[in-house]
């Protein structure tokens, strides 16, 4: 329950914009993939019907009638005069949320790391926003 608090929490609370990751590490997990912004996702029934995140379905790009597969990220709003900071990036197949899902704080900093497999979260980790990895 907790972990999936936390994973709809960063889907309402992020900005999108152009992809534009904040360190090496980003730029190697999502160059040469199709990528999208997290504002053009919606989940879908089997019927092709919206629903809630909680519920059984598949993830959609907007207005596309096969199932998303490729990166989806989401960044905060970029403040004057700066580029906006990567919030989140995280990888769907056929419309499932598959490997790692990672949030970032403003800063930059890895927040919270979650690996899925088979549609469950098997695996967390977070990190204080200095930096340092919590237990």
């Amino acid at each position: 329950m907790k972990i999936t608090a936390i994973s709809c929490l960063s889907v309402m609370f992020v900005a999108c914009a152009t992809l534009r990751p904040n360190s090496e590490e980003q730029i190697n997990s999502i160059n040469n993939h199709p990528t999208t912004k997290l504002m053009e996702m919606e989940r879908r029934n089997k019927d092709g019907n919206l629903i809630g995140l909680n519920e059984e379905g598949l993830w959609y790009k907007r207005e596309e009638k096969k199932p998303y597969s490729g990166y989806v990220a989401g960044y905060y709003k970029a403040r004057e005069g700066n580029e906006p900071v990567m919030a989140s990036v995280r990888e769907y197949k056929n419309g499932v949320q598959v490997g790692v899902e990672t949030s970032y704080y403003s800063n930059g900093n890895k927040h919270i790391e979650l690996i899925y497999e088979n549609r469950k979260v098997v695996s967390m980790r977070q990190w204080s926003i200095d930096g340092r990895e919590l237990e």
